[in-house]
């Protein structure tokens, strides 16, 4: 019925139908996801901006995008804050999985590598690779606290970012592990949306949390919940023992 039409077309025409319908009573507020406005693909052409954007790729640069355009933004970026990622993939019969070294470069690759001494290592999905996770590796603790989601954004933009939320997507997870996947992870991320993850001095303090989620996650466990282990016993008896680094400004401001 509407040829020339384009996937951005559709989407408009999906929301001039459903917005009336979500705001039908005056205090609701909408949440969608960013696509609706940043997909390459199928974004719609007018999206009002009192909608709330849920950012969950590329990281700041989409948190900035949205921010400048004066969307206010929920951060739920996949590099960070997604707490299915880095199991692999769930696809079965992957032969990518059956590749087992590193594949082989041609000769003007190896000789450049050869003249230039670095850290690159050459890759497959299954070695050294991400392992058909398309959101590998897995979301640490300390990879969630460390994300500095306002980072270059201007004050006026760093306004518009009004929250935060874990991701927990249930391809790979049932009630079995529900608990594991989301505890104690999700607490290092409720300490940085609460009270940023820096000191009075201006230091992360990711070594001073290591001692506060450790012992959030026994108190969790004593209290018959499934959350994950964060480190080793030893680590948990013997404070600052299993730290990288003695230095405890290493994180750096």
């Amino acid at each position: 019925q509407r040829p020339g039409s384009t996937y951005s077309d559709f989407a408009q025409y999906y929301l001039d139908k459903a917005l009336p319908i979500y705001m039908d009573k005056p205090e609701r507020r909408l949440m969608m996801w960013e696509d609706i406005v940043l997909s390459p693909d199928m974004p719609a052409k007018k999206v009002p901006k009192d909608i709330i954007m849920q950012s969950w790729n590329k990281g700041v640069e989409n948190i900035k995008k949205l921010a400048e355009q004066g969307y206010d933004v929920v951060v739920s970026s996949a590099e960070f804050f997604y707490l299915d990622c880095g199991n692999g993939g769930y696809v079965t019969n992957d032969i990518r999985y059956n590749v087992n070294e590193p594949p082989v470069l041609p000769k003007a690759v190896q000789d450049a590598l050869a003249a230039n001494p670095s850290p690159y290592e050459a890759t497959t999905l299954n070695y050294l690779g991400m392992g058909a996770s398309w959101c590998a590796p897995y979301k640490t603790w300390q990879r969630i606290y460390s994300f500095d989601f306002t980072a270059g954004l201007t004050e006026e933009e760093a306004k518009h970012v009004i929250g935060g939320e874990a991701v927990l997507w249930s391809e790979q997870v049932d009630e079995t592990v529900v608990e594991s996947k989301i505890w104690p992870r999700a607490a290092a991320l409720s300490e940085l949306l609460w009270s940023g993850n820096r000191n009075a001095e201006g230091y992360k303090r990711a070594t001073e949390l290591t001692a506060r989620i450790s012992d959030y996650r026994e108190r969790m466990v004593a209290r018959g919940h499934g959350a994950h282990p964060l480190m080793p016993k030893y680590c948990l008896q013997h404070p600052h023992h299993c730290d990288l680094y003695r230095n405890q400004t290493a994180w750096g401001k």
